[in-house]
């Protein structure tokens, strides 16, 4: 006859077995933590390297087209100069308005503009104002879930089954339709948007509920948002009036050497 363990026994086993679940947990998201703590530090470190590399690369060129300038213009003289032409030539592709001084100076001031708003945070500040509906137009699309072995149990996977599921499936039926090219969408395709940046960026099933049911509603009780990010916009605006003014200036400059 089997016997049956005693339900003590049993109890202890269970709170045992829970107890080591909760440390491996807790031991996860430690291990997590410190894994994007360290990526975060190798990001920055790496992006102070290419700063660095980027302002020799800057002064490098500065030297090159002074030394190609001179060189240039000492063999116009050499050669006569008797064609404005190509003086005109020289002193348009080595000068302060030069195709490569006007791209240095685009990417210092989009260099600047990242500083105040990065792309990224552009994206994450826009798809938390938009409304809740924004991450359960999909829903209807979602796997049911499997019936849970314990009926006692209560389960919400039904009402929040995982988005990237979705996502991955959309992507493949779009890429079909592409005939393989790439996948995008619309900002106001509400449908695709939510999904498929699930599934382009890996999105868990704890990410994508800490994002809709808990950041979305912290996002919109953070106080005086609005003025902080008409501060950023303002930031954003002076500095493209900035490198507005530079180019212009600099085209101005040239056209006065030219002449």
């Amino acid at each position: 006859v089997e016997q049956k363990e005693d339900p003590v026994i049993l109890a202890e086993k269970r709170q045992r077995r829970l107890a080591r679940n909760r440390e491996s947990a807790r031991q996860s998201r430690r291990r997590k933590k410190e894994r994007l703590v360290n990526l975060g530090a190798k990001v920055n470190q790496l992006q102070r390297q290419l700063e660095g590399e980027v302002r020799q690369k800057i002064q490098s060129m500065e030297a090159g087209l002074s030394r190609k300038r001179s060189v240039q213009v000492q063999g116009w003289i050499e050669g006569g100069g008797q064609s404005i032409d190509e003086l005109t030539e020289i002193l348009q592709s080595t000068g302060v308005n030069c195709p490569i001084r006007r791209a240095v100076i685009a990417h210092q001031y989009d260099f600047l503009r990242q500083s105040f708003f990065s792309g990224h945070s552009q994206f994450s500040v826009w798809l938390m104002r938009q409304p809740h509906s924004c991450f359960t137009a999909s829903n209807h699309l979602k796997p049911m879930p499997l019936p849970d072995k314990d009926p006692s149990k209560k389960s919400t996977a039904g009402t929040r089954a995982n988005s990237k599921l979705v996502g991955e499936k959309l992507f493949g039926d779009e890429k079909e339709k592409n005939d393989g090219r790439g996948v995008t969408c619309e900002a106001n395709n509400k449908l695709l948007l939510w999904p498929l940046y699930c599934y382009e960026v890996g999105m868990t099933m704890e990410q994508e509920d800490r994002i809709v049911n808990q950041a979305h509603a912290e996002f919109h009780e953070v106080p005086k948002f609005q003025p902080k990010l008409q501060q950023m916009h303002t930031s954003r605006s002076v500095t493209n009036q900035m490198q507005n003014t530079m180019l212009c200036l600099s085209q101005v400059s040239s056209q006065r050497h030219e002449s």
